[in-house]
């Protein structure tokens, strides 16, 4: 299921937006991933807003946003930084 992550891409150190129609119950315990291009997690939070602000990640590169809803469902969004 898609997610809209936006902008992006983004200039080193900006933030970007997930953006997803949750229910209640997905954003009870949810979990965000932020992966480098070599599957490494570089960031690991539970979201205080929404929509999800991924805040600036400062080195250039393709990421990819994994989004653990509460019940269980996975959101992937892909983010270059330039």
């Amino acid at each position: 299921l898609p997610n809209v992550v936006a902008p992006n891409p983004v200039l080193g150190g900006q933030s970007t937006y997930v953006t997803h129609e949750w229910t209640a119950e997905e954003q009870n315990g949810m979990r965000v991933e932020v992966l480098n291009s070599v599957g490494q997690v570089v960031e690991v939070f539970t979201p205080a807003t929404y929509p999800i602000e991924v805040k600036g990640i400062n080195v250039s590169g393709i990421y990819i946003i994994r989004v653990t809803s509460g019940t269980g469902n996975v959101y992937l969004g892909r983010l270059v930084v330039k």
